[in-house]
């Protein structure tokens, strides 16, 4: 399970059971979740399955008829770590 302690940055509390950590460029927001749904976990392997060489693997999540620019990216923490912490 991640906590805050794993996540660099400052702690500054919790606000409805998630973590809020500020980084000197992130303000990243920790949510737990008990399970995630099997389709996100299915696009994270897939992009590692065929992810190639330092390609850093990541999902693009965007809701259905709405522009690119809204998805969000999500990357698995530890390889997001070992590139930009």
């Amino acid at each position: 399970m991640v906590n805050s302690d794993q996540v660099v940055g400052e702690y500054v509390g919790a606000k409805l059971n998630d973590d809020v950590l500020i980084h000197n460029w992130l303000s990243i927001e920790l949510v737990l979740k008990v399970s995630l749904p099997r389709w996100f976990k299915g696009g994270i392997e897939l992009a590692k399955d065929r992810s190639v060489g330092q390609q850093l693997p990541a999902l693009i999540v965007q809701e259905y008829r709405s522009e690119v620019k809204d998805g969000f990216i999500c990357v698995p923490l530890n390889d997001f770590r070992e590139r930009f912490l």
